[in-house]
């Protein structure tokens, strides 16, 4: 069934490297290894159906500038007034750090128990 391949994909997308294995995912969702690699491949093969229709930016649409427009006000409310009009998006990726920091080591303490830096990768228009 389509939310149990779902289910099983966004559960594995949520854990990254060594946090859960292949076996760990099939015995989490009672499946065998198989299951787990057919049903990501479903996945991905879906979605990458959709990316030209989901995952597109036309700013000739209007409904396109109209989604422009309500990002931007929402930067120049929520952010800072200079980002208006320049950030589409804004994502942080941790970094790992094979060992902790000697200065301000803590600072580097994430949630999930590592010493990482956020990566910030910012598109501008």
């Amino acid at each position: 069934p389509v939310p149990v391949q779902l289910a099983i994909f966004l559960n594995s997308a949520g854990h990254y490297r060594n946090a859960m294995t292949t076996e760990d995912i099939a015995d989490w969702a009672s499946v065998s290894t198989g299951t787990v690699y057919n049903y990501h491949w479903r996945v991905m093969i879906t979605l990458l159906q959709h990316y030209d229709v989901m995952i597109h930016f036309d700013p000739l649409y209007e409904y396109n500038q109209i989604e422009r427009k309500r990002a931007n006000m929402w930067v120049e409310e929520q952010i800072c007034l200079e980002w208006r009009d320049r950030v589409l998006c804004v994502d942080s990726t941790p970094i790992n750090l094979f060992q902790k920091p000697e200065w301000h080591g803590e600072d580097f303490y994430d949630y999930k128990s590592n010493y990482s830096l956020l990566a910030q990768v910012c598109y501008e228009l």
